[in-house]
């Protein structure tokens, strides 16, 4: 019997796949099946982008992305992963830039919600990935544990619980976001 070996699938191949394929990632040229994620995720994806969302219509310094839009996190052979939430500044992607496939730049912050059936391990793997690709910072939003844990290339990861409000003031000067926002229904500090 003979084996046949099939060439890794590129990133622009990846984008032109059939939804009817289901959700899926791309790594390192391999496809990777991926659950759509349910209600909870959704509303935190929801709550996340709306305060980004508000912050850039008073600050235009840049833009943002949602619904696991692709980045090309490696080349050669090339994977594709899609963060629930990205920004990318316009020194990164100029405002005048609106690309109908994946950037050729990754985002400054990438913001990852932990579905209930994610493998802690493998979403650390994805943050290395982030970083790999020059993501400047990687947020996992823990709704189990309702906590944001934040990761950097060259520091420690900073823990914050639902008391406290995330921010990150070298890349988006101004922005709060108190976690009580994201993970209770109806509470709002602000």
């Amino acid at each position: 019997m003979s084996v046949v070996e099939s060439k890794p699938i590129t990133a622009e191949d990846f984008f032109e796949l059939p939804p009817s394929l289901g959700p899926l990632e791309l790594l390192r040229g391999e496809l990777v099946k991926v659950n759509v994620p349910g209600f909870r995720h959704g509303n935190i994806c929801r709550r996340i982008a709306g305060a980004l969302d508000r912050y850039l219509e008073q600050h235009d310094i840049g833009d943002f992305t949602t619904n696991d839009s692709g980045i090309i996190t490696e080349r050669g052979p090339d994977s594709v992963r899609g963060p629930d939430i990205a920004y990318f500044s316009y020194q990164r992607l100029p405002q005048d830039q609106d690309p109908e496939h994946y950037p050729d730049v990754a985002p400054e912050i990438a913001w990852e919600v932990v579905s209930p059936t994610d493998v802690w391990n493998k979403v650390l793997d994805k943050v290395r990935e982030y970083f790999q690709a020059n993501v400047l910072v990687a947020c996992l939003v823990d709704a189990k544990h309702k906590r944001f844990v934040t990761y950097y290339p060259d520091r420690p990861e900073e823990v914050l619980t639902l008391e406290q409000a995330w921010r990150e003031p070298a890349v988006l000067p101004g922005f709060e976001l108190p976690l009580v926002n994201v993970f209770c229904r109806g509470r709002k500090t602000q």
